[in-house]
């Protein structure tokens, strides 16, 4: 009558093996993203010390997408995370065409719940470094020239969500607000153009999927 009963005991398969597998992961994301701020076609930073005057427009910067890739050391509960981002985005100044390329490296941390299950939401708080390249963005009596956004430092603070459809990948969906800035412009000819800081706040969504490499950790 109980031969085909099994008890709970040490053969049990636990949920915790199963969906919360430490250990290393690598990832990869889309990405859809706006930066706002400063950068909204209404702002030129001028250097008027130089002779001729040099102009470095900050344009306005449409939401597009980008690709994002990150490598990350789980345990039980805590996450720590290194990621990079590449963004081109669509961008004008006066109906001028002025495309941008954004690029991030981010340190971030997570604590994640409800870690018995197979999804699992988490929390995000980070700092990042950010450059990024203005096409035809400086301008002199010489001629247009790229500009450069320089020392850009952010802090991230997001959320999302994880789930194990395996137990060794995961996918995720994550939204992220970086409160950024830019120290530093330059214009033509490597010449820095340094006005205060550039305000550069930011919000990115992605969708992607995370995969343990190596052997599991408990």
């Amino acid at each position: 009558m109980f031969g085909d009963m099994r008890w709970p005991g040490k053969d049990a398969p636990a949920p915790l093996d199963t969906f919360n597998a430490q250990g290393l992961y690598l990832g990869f994301g889309l990405t859809h993203g706006e930066i706002l701020g400063e950068l909204d076609g209404s702002t030129a930073v001028v250097d008027d010390v130089m002779t001729p005057t040099e102009f470095v427009f900050l344009p306005d910067i449409e939401a597009s997408q980008g690709f994002s890739a990150n490598l990350a050391h789980r345990w039980e509960v805590w996450e720590l995370q290194l990621g990079y981002g590449s963004t081109d985005y669509d961008a004008s100044f006066g109906g001028v065409q002025m495309d941008t390329k954004i690029k991030t490296i981010d340190l971030n941390i997570k604590h994640h719940y409800r870690v018995d299950t197979s999804m699992q939401p988490y929390v995000l708080l980070g700092l990042g470094w950010a450059k990024g390249r203005i096409n035809d963005g400086a301008q002199d009596m010489s001629g247009i020239y790229d500009a450069k956004l320089k020392d850009g430092i952010n802090v991230n603070v997001g959320g999302g969500v994880s789930l194990f459809v395996t137990p060794t990948i995961a996918l995720f969906g994550q939204a992220v607000y970086r409160f950024g800035r830019y120290d530093s412009v330059d214009g033509t000819f490597g010449t820095t153009l340094v006005s205060g800081t550039i305000d550069a706040d930011s919000y990115e969504v992605t969708l992607g999927a995370s995969f343990r490499i190596g052997r599991e950790r408990h």
